[in-house]
């Protein structure tokens, strides 16, 4: 959903160049750092979600994510509670504006785009790697959601046998291993047909940016 947000986005933030826009997010990522006290962090949070309504990102599609961080972010100000609720409640704005900023930065640049700009700074193989992981995933991810679905359907799982249900989920999981080889090796193959040396891909990024 974040990938067909900002491939098919149409706003000015969406249009901007990605030097801008990673610029602006390291800016607000330094604003969320050193700003002290609770009024400045809400002003922060108040103009992302500025920025959310001019790019036009829908937030109940992806306003679940910030929840990841600061579910985390919550047990950390809790250690450190001890009276201080000022504390407390600004790790919790840092978090979620920290979310709030990277998912502001993926849901209006591609990561065709993101990946050329990292491939500027860092060896063409490990950004060929991040790229291939990247597509994978996803992937994968469908996979094991149909693997799910279908053990769900055959009555793969059982609410009162726990081996029956470790069984099939382990047995899910070696499908899924090996579909990953399986589709690893064709991926190489086909990038191998199509000329793919271990560098072209890299340079394909950056021309298609720079």
């Amino acid at each position: 959903e974040i990938d067909r947000i900002a491939t098919q986005g149409c706003s000015c933030i969406h249009r901007a160049t990605i030097l801008a826009k990673i610029a602006l997010a390291f800016l607000l990522l330094a604003s969320l750092l050193l700003a002290e006290g609770l009024i400045k962090l809400s002003l922060i949070i108040l103009c992302l979600f500025l920025f959310f309504f001019i790019a036009r990102v829908p937030w109940q599609c992806t306003a679940h994510l910030v929840l990841y961080p600061v579910f985390f972010a919550s047990f950390f100000a809790l250690t450190i509670y001890r009276g201080f609720w000022e504390l407390g409640l600004t790790i919790l704005l840092r978090a979620v504006g920290a979310a709030m900023t990277m998912l502001f930065l993926f849901a209006t640049t591609s990561y065709v785009d993101l990946f050329a700009f990292i491939s500027r700074f860092l060896p063409v193989p490990l950004v060929d790697i991040f790229f291939f992981t990247y597509r994978s995933l996803f992937i994968l991810l469908a996979q094991l959601e149909n693997f799910y679905r279908t053990l769900q359907l055959k009555g793969g799982f059982q609410l009162f046998n726990l081996l029956h249900n470790v069984q099939n989920v382990a047995g899910m999981l070696g499908a899924l291993l090996v579909r990953s080889f399986e589709m690893s090796e064709r991926m190489y193959y086909i990038y191998s047909l199509r000329g793919y040396s271990g560098k072209r891909l890299s340079s394909s990024l950056k021309k298609s940016v720079f």
